[in-house]
């Protein structure tokens, strides 16, 4: 087994991501390129198979983009066709190899990504190409499958991790656990937005196309309540009632909300509810619901929070959604970024025909 040696890039066009093995070589090998280019999507599925690692081979890297993906990065592009992607080449990325890195040395091989610039370098064994994928995996199986031992350190870092921990959140507010719980009951939605973020080297072959244009779009909401985006093509953002319930509450409320104040907005959730259900009486499942959400101990609050960012995350990418999501620093008042100029309510939510927080024996004002 040929042990690893750590290469070093300067300025890289691109975000590393730790799930990603790319195809690095000194001087280009016309024979090994020839190989890798017939087989590198065999590769990728070994590797995926194995140790859910993707290979990567440069001059494939635009075949990997999609029209989803430019969209979600530059949504403004939104229903626009894409253009063309030109294949780039090993070399363009070999140009930001460290002066202090032996480039000459740089037999045929792979990298992955460590930390910051640095990068494990895996030099390839002599193989044909009837072996290479054989060959390839064989020899990183060697690697990844050694027996390690573990330091002190590394064991006290295993040990605290968030898999042992979550059930000591459960006696905290909501505002404490605001940040963790809202990636934690992402779940849902964690690998589609991996898949489109487009990190890695493919972020090399997006770049040579689009820059994000990250100005918000203005919001409409219509007389029937739905959430359009004129800007970004008329996109809607879709929710269910009560998770849009939520996020009208805090849209109509500029100036943000504290969790522990919620109590004191009930009323006015409750009656955004009623009005989007068509004015229905509301249930006493769906008053409880309510009720959990202006509880400050109860943590229904980030759940919803959590669904509003998935809603839009789905559809743009994240420095947009931070101007659209419910979001705050801890023992902070909550709020919705965009600037409310840019809002535009086509029919207005009246004010509530019920005092809930007086006659509802699900209001906070009872506990």
């Amino acid at each position: 087994m040929i042990e690893p040696r750590t290469i070093t890039f300067i300025n890289l066009p691109f975000s590393p991501i730790d799930n990603e093995m790319t195809y690095v070589e000194g001087s280009f090998d016309e024979r090994v390129n020839g190989i890798v280019a017939r087989h590198w999507h065999e590769l990728d599925a070994e590797m995926y198979r194995h140790w859910r690692i993707h290979f990567c081979y440069v001059p494939t890297i635009h075949e990997r983009v999609s029209e989803e993906q430019l969209q979600w990065i530059n949504p403004v592009r939104h229903g626009c066709p894409m253009p063309p992607l030109h294949p780039l080449r090993t070399a363009q990325l070999m140009r930001h190899l460290s002066p202090q890195c032996d480039r000459a040395s740089l037999r045929p091989g792979m990298m992955s990504w460590i930390s910051k610039e640095n990068f494990a370098y895996f030099e390839w064994p002599e193989f044909d190409e009837a072996t290479f994928v054989e060959r390839v995996v064989e020899e990183y199986r060697k690697y990844v499958e050694r027996p390690r031992d573990y330091t002190a350190d590394e064991f006290e870092v295993g040990m605290n991790s968030a898999f042992i921990r979550p059930s000591l959140y459960a006696r905290f507010m909501a505002d404490d656990t605001f940040r963790r719980d809202v990636l934690d009951l992402m779940n849902d939605i964690k690998i589609k937005v991996d898949q489109l973020r487009c990190h890695g080297v493919s972020e090399m072959a997006i770049k040579q196309l689009i820059q994000p244009d990250n100005r918000p779009s203005r919001m409409v909401i219509t007389a029937d309540w739905r959430i359009i985006l004129p800007d970004y093509g008329d996109m809607e953002i879709e929710m269910r009632p009560l998770v849009k319930a939520v996020y009208f509450l805090f849209l109509r409320h500029p100036e943000g909300i504290f969790f522990k104040d919620l109590f004191d907005h009930y009323a006015e959730l409750a009656w955004i509810y009623q009005t989007l259900r068509g004015g229905d009486e509301l249930t006493d499942k769906a008053r409880q619901s309510i009720s959990d959400i202006a509880n400050p101990f109860h943590n229904s609050i980030n759940e919803k929070c959590a669904r509003v960012r998935e809603a839009f995350l789905a559809k743009m990418n994240d420095a947009l959604t931070a101007q659209y999501m419910i979001d705050g620093e801890r023992a902070c008042a909550k709020a919705i970024l965009l600037p409310r100029e840019l809002v535009t309510w086509e029919r207005e939510i009246p004010l509530p025909a019920i005092d809930y927080a007086s006659d509802d024996p699900y209001s906070p004002h009872y506990f």
